[in-house]
């Protein structure tokens, strides 16, 4: 093989290679955008799921008449604390509320 074939054989690899790869990268750009479609719905979903179940709650916290602001659970044991004078009080008075 003489040196002009041997250049001719290396740039028709070249090209072969260059459409190979610019096949790929447009199939790569399609995959993209088809994954950022998808997590633009993803999103636009959860975003509406959010928005429902607040409504749904709040809802069922004016069913229960439940209002103001949570307090934490600190502040609920501050609360039972003042009202318990032992520590297993509670735990009794349920007891014997159902009748065991």
């Amino acid at each position: 093989m003489d040196a002009i074939t041997e250049l001719n054989t290396k740039i028709e690899w070249i090209e072969d290679t260059s459409r190979e790869l610019q096949e790929m990268l447009v199939e790569l750009s399609k995959q993209m955008q088809n994954r950022q479609a998808i997590r633009e719905a993803t999103l636009a979903k959860l975003r509406r799921n959010k928005a429902q179940q607040a409504k749904a709650f709040d809802a069922l916290c004016e069913r229960m008449d439940i209002k103001g602001e949570p307090i934490g659970a600190e502040k609920v044991q501050e609360m039972l604390a003042q009202y318990l004078t032992e520590e297993n009080e509670l735990s009794r008075a349920v007891i014997k509320a159902r009748g065991e």
